[in-house]
């Protein structure tokens, strides 16, 4: 069963504006209603479908203005992974890995062959999980902001570290909050522990998808250094810095990101079923 909607906000103009390049989509999986962002208007026959895997208890609404923008670009889907945002939470609450399973079979319920995958902060983590159970569904990839820094992997220092970039960005987007507000607080604990018990670090060697790392220069969260360190444990991978930036990328500087990204997706990708 599959239930729509729309809702819209045009970042070239920063106005809102109900363009209707997206819709939201709900569907049944394994008896969970999962929501996400897709498409409401063809998009160039050239271009690889996107799924974008939003951050830390954030959903799709948080990143709705990007989404839209790069609809111009790409077929860009969203998915509120269970428990987040928009989709009901499971009894049975999953792990990294159950994400990633969810994420695939998902993906085949849109219909989804090869594509191209962006992960922001905690987003990225579930990227990696995804691209080396799945390899052969990732063209290409591009890490945002990507944790977990081993040198951070720690209850405190992550909220220290949270709390210095709170200080480098505007107040929380309303979006955000709403997120926040949404979702249970066994669910967060339940995702912190998966975060930070995730040795992203061991996985990356055995990810050959060509990927696009991008950071923000006063990243305190996942600062350049680990950057670096990501780019060097994984096979494909080149580093981007987006001076004066810091995590909040998909939200205060899509533009910056898009420059590097959007030709970095487009490069030598032919979709498959």
């Amino acid at each position: 069963m599959v239930f729509e909607g729309c809702g819209l906000v045009d970042m070239r103009s920063r106005a809102i504006a109900p363009l209707e390049k997206l819709k939201s989509q709900w569907v049944f999986l394994d008896g969970v209603r999962v929501h996400a962002l897709v498409p409401a208007v063809p998009a160039p026959a050239d271009s690889p479908p996107l799924v974008i895997l939003p951050g830390f208890v954030v959903s799709s609404r948080y990143i709705e203005p990007t989404a839209e923008w790069v609809t111009s670009f790409f077929p860009a889907y969203v998915p509120d992974l269970p428990g987040s945002g928009r989709s009901d939470q499971p009894k049975v609450l999953p792990d990294l890995t159950g994400l990633a399973s969810f994420l695939e079979i998902w993906m085949q319920e849109m219909g989804l062959g090869r594509v191209a995958v962006l992960g922001a902060s905690f987003g990225s983590q579930i990227a990696a999980e995804f691209a080396v159970r799945y390899p052969d569904r990732v063209a290409r990839m591009v890490m945002v902001g990507p944790t977990m820094d081993p040198e951070a992997r720690t209850p405190f220092h992550i909220m220290w570290r949270w709390l210095i970039n709170a200080s480098r960005e505007p107040p929380l987007p309303k979006s955000m909050l709403r997120d926040y507000l949404d979702v249970s607080p066994r669910w967060v604990f339940h995702l912190a522990r998966q975060a930070l018990r995730d040795r992203i670090e061991d996985k990356l060697p055995n990810i050959p998808t060509p990927t696009l790392v991008v950071q923000g220069s006063r990243d305190p969260l996942s600062p350049p250094e680990w950057a670096e360190k990501v780019v060097s444990l994984l096979p494909n991978a080149r580093l981007q810095i987006i001076p004066e930036a810091s995590h909040s990328v998909l939200q205060y500087w899509v533009k910056e990101l898009a420059e590097y990204a959007i030709p970095f997706l487009k490069e030598g990708f032919s979709p498959t079923p």
